[in-house]
């Protein structure tokens, strides 16, 4: 089935102009992408020691961290929340996005050798390393359920929201690894760039403090100009406040999410046709 799905002449195609040849291909030839996701996951954990342990040290780690170094940052949590509650929560979502923004804006680079011998649409190879990710995710997600009494909080119904706020992640995280992966193929630079870039944003963003330490009339631009604040805002108040998502910052996310995933795929599809030449 996998061969039939693959093997398909780069002649046959009319161009990255085509946008409706493209989507047909995508929704044709979907069943590649769980393909593309079940062979990522087994190269990750191949030959580890831990195997899918290590979803969990990273956010693990970083919550000690945090606990330890940055804890006077969770003034604003005082009487509400424990600042390592607090922390690990936000860190699930942005341990999730950092992996589907690295591992998703890569795929292309990795699977260059593929790419050279068969044609397939070339968004797979982004889209099954972003899929990929939700392994890690949903195990990251179960332990801090797990570690919810150590904490001191109690589980709450409002945990159903972190589906659809994984999925706004999933879709930024989408889009910008489409963007990067892209122009990844013609400058290797941005590969060596990215861990930085990822490791300045996480300190950007309200992973260590909450967003109410943002001042108020800096708030809503905060916001705006970092897209997943409001996302990773909303991972707290549902895991570890046990508090519904906030509408405003919800819509503000959904939007942003659009927009990403639109951009980065206008500039994947604009650079990709020649891929196979330079990857």
């Amino acid at each position: 089935m996998s061969s039939r799905l693959l093997v398909v002449s780069w002649s046959q195609r009319s161009g990255w102009s085509d946008w409706r040849a493209s989507l047909e291909d995508l929704i044709r030839l979907w069943p590649l992408v769980f393909l593309f996701a079940s062979r990522n996951i087994k190269l990750k954990y191949k030959q580890a020691v831990l195997g899918i342990a290590w979803a969990v040290v990273q956010p693990l780690a970083l919550t000690v961290v945090f606990s330890l170094f940055t804890h006077r940052l969770g003034e604003p949590l005082r009487g509400q929340v424990p600042y390592k509650a607090f922390t690990m929560s936000t860190l699930i979502g942005w341990t999730f996005f950092q992996t589907v923004v690295s591992l998703g804006a890569q795929g292309p680079l990795s699977d260059g050798g593929l790419m050279q011998r068969i044609y397939y649409p070339r968004e797979f190879s982004v889209l099954g390393w972003c899929f990929a990710s939700v392994l890690d995710l949903a195990i990251v997600v179960f332990l801090f359920l797990v570690m919810m009494p150590f904490f001191g909080i109690s589980l709450s119904w409002t945990v159903v929201f972190v589906i659809p706020l994984a999925l706004i992640l999933l879709i930024m995280g989408t889009g910008i690894g489409f963007l990067i992966g892209a122009v990844m193929v013609y400058y290797r630079d941005v590969r060596y760039a990215l861990p930085l870039v990822m490791q300045l944003w996480l300190f950007a963003s309200p992973v260590a403090y909450p967003l109410a330490s943002v001042p108020e009339e800096w708030r809503f631009l905060y916001i705006v100009v970092n897209p997943v604040a409001g996302v990773l805002e909303n991972f707290y108040r549902s895991l570890a406040a046990g508090v519904v998502p906030d509408p405003v910052l919800l819509a503000i996310s959904c939007a942003e999410a659009a927009i990403l995933l639109v951009l980065g795929y206008i500039v994947f599809k604009m650079l990709e046709r020649n891929f196979a030449d330079v990857v």
